[in-house]
């Protein structure tokens, strides 16, 4: 009996042994071991290469995760590998022989996982060369967002061989590439000596090009050299078109056209096919992204017009109007927006502005009352932002909780004599004991106009400030919260951040950020000197 008892004690001290990493039937530590590689046919690091199949064994049933973002093939392969899974193989499959005398690299990144638990094995690859060695050299280094410099996830940095034409970076297959991780950093490997030119690429479609208008792509200003040591960095950013193109149009009130560009325009002409128009004014967005022409009233609901820039034609548009809108087109005097709207919060260092639809062209003070909450009159001084003055600021000490305005019949006259009716319109100011507050100074060795901005979490902008040199100053009634401080080196003046230009090999303005987050408390004010 006791020689019983103890073969049945070995035997199970065995089978936990054996299972100490795996799921027991009953259950048991969780299985967290990756799958672990057996064997590669042809091996792994293999020159001469001259298969057309490679088959990765494992030590268990494995799968393929993510396998369209993880899994790299650099130098890419047209048409490209298909690889899949069988049982405890991963199966590569080529159509025909890579070109020869290339090293080429297959990173998984983590898409190999086993099938029980999904343990993914990390950073796996398989090397091969189609001639007598394996190339051995790197470019290492980060890629960033340009404007936000947070991590671009996912990211592609690629090489191009130095006598690649420009006509065909970012529109040709590149030589090398890789992905790059969550923190932004990459690594090429298996490159070959000679001279590169290294871009960054976030695409949409997986097919190695810029060729979508939301993409964002990157580039090194100067070669990189194999064998290289330095660590780059790329900064990402949304190119603007090469060429002007028309987004589109809409008619409003009084046959108004808005016509919506590709890039900031610079001289736009037009002429009207068939119904014509008579433009009474026209008036370019504060980006110059779009032009509004003001029309006379009873214009038809549907124009035609060519358009121009500089003299050169981009496209034909066809404008029209919905049904519902159509009986926006009759004479009656022109619409307005609030900001903000009625019986919301004004935000600090702002004033409110009414948006009149058409160019005002009288405007009586007399006829605009201003009072506090409990009906205290408030002086106030008021000024068009616009040559065509459309956008009327309302200038005074705005003071909590809030106030209201009135502008009695008559107040205003648009460019086609109409006068607006009774407007009635409400705002509350934030009581500053639940704001916070952060004064700052800032001093910048870098010449000409700066931009300090202050962003939320969400990266808007929230407060902003110009300047050369140094300033100085506070930014008050703060939402509680966390911020980040910006500076931009606004390079052409015009108080914008500009994104840059493949093409021209222009990088976009440069933008450096506080190094830590400032906290935002209620009732309390944080001082930052930069």
């Amino acid at each position: 009996m006791m020689r019983i008892q103890l073969l049945l004690l070995i035997f199970a001290v065995t089978l936990a042994g054996g299972c100490a990493n795996k799921v027991a039937p009953t259950g048991g530590m969780k299985d967290v071991v990756p799958p672990k590689l057996l064997k590669a046919s042809p091996e792994d690091n293999t020159v001469n290469f001259s298969s057309k199949t490679i088959t990765l064994t494992f030590d268990e049933y494995v799968q393929l995760k993510d396998a369209a973002k993880q899994i790299v093939v650099s130098p890419p392969v047209s048409p490209a590998p298909r690889i899949s899974t069988s049982k405890k193989n991963v199966i590569i499959e080529f159509d025909s022989l890579p070109p020869p005398n290339t090293t080429y690299n297959i990173n998984f990144g983590n898409a190999v996982a086993d099938n029980n638990e999904g343990n993914p094995l990390p950073g796996f690859r398989y090397t091969f060369s189609t001639g007598a060695f394996i190339d051995s050299l790197t470019v290492k280094g980060n890629i960033i967002d340009a404007l936000t410099l947070k991590p671009a996830d996912g990211a592609l940095a690629i090489l191009y061989k130095a006598d690649v034409a420009d006509s065909l970076l970012l529109k040709s297959l590149p030589n090398y590439f890789s992905r790059a991780s969550a923190d932004g950093s990459f690594i090429i490997t298996n490159v070959a000596p000679g001279a590169y030119r290294l871009f960054a690429l976030a695409e949409k479609t997986s097919n190695y090009f810029l060729d979508q208008p939301d993409e964002k792509a990157g580039f090194l200003s100067e070669m990189v050299m194999t064998p290289d040591t330095a660590m780059h960095e790329l900064r990402v950013f949304t190119p603007l078109p090469a060429k002007q193109t028309m987004k589109g149009c809409n008619v409003g009130e009084h046959g108004k056209i808005t016509m919506s560009f590709g890039r900031p325009a610079s001289d736009i002409s037009w002429e009207f096919i068939g119904t014509a128009g008579e433009v009474t004014a026209a008036l370019y967005s504060d980006k110059r992204d779009s032009l509004t022409l003001h029309l006379r009233p009873g214009v038809s609901d549907t124009l035609r017009l060519k358009v121009f820039e500089n003299n050169l034609f981009i496209d034909t548009l066809l404008c029209r109007t919905t049904p519902s809108a159509q009986a926006k087109l009759r004479p009656k005097f022109a619409g307005h927006a609030l900001n903000p709207i009625t019986n919301s919060m004004l935000q600090p260092e702002k004033n409110p502005v009414v948006r009149w639809s058409s160019p005002i062209a009288g405007f009586d003070s007399t006829k605009v009352k201003i009072t506090t909450r409990d009906s205290v009159a408030v002086a106030a001084t008021y000024r068009f932002t616009d040559s065509l003055q459309t956008h009327l600021e309302i200038i005074a000490a705005w003071k909590e909780p809030g106030h209201h305005i009135t502008f009695e019949p008559g107040a205003v006259k648009d460019m086609y004599g109409l006068e607006n009716d009774t407007v009635k319109w409400m705002f509350t100011i934030p009581a500053e004991r639940t704001k916070g507050s952060i004064s700052f100074k800032v001093t910048s060795k870098t010449s000409g106009q700066q931009i300090l901005q202050l962003v939320n979490e969400k990266d808007e902008v929230i407060r902003e400030r110009f300047f050369e040199g140094f300033t100085e100053g506070i930014f008050e009634r703060l939402e509680p919260g966390t911020y980040r401080m910006r500076h931009i080196s606004d390079s052409n003046n015009n108080r914008q951040w500009d994104t840059g230009d493949h093409s021209k090999k222009q990088q976009p303005e440069h933008v450096v950020y506080l190094k830590d987050s400032i906290m935002v408390r209620a009732n309390w004010e944080i001082e930052t000197t930069w």
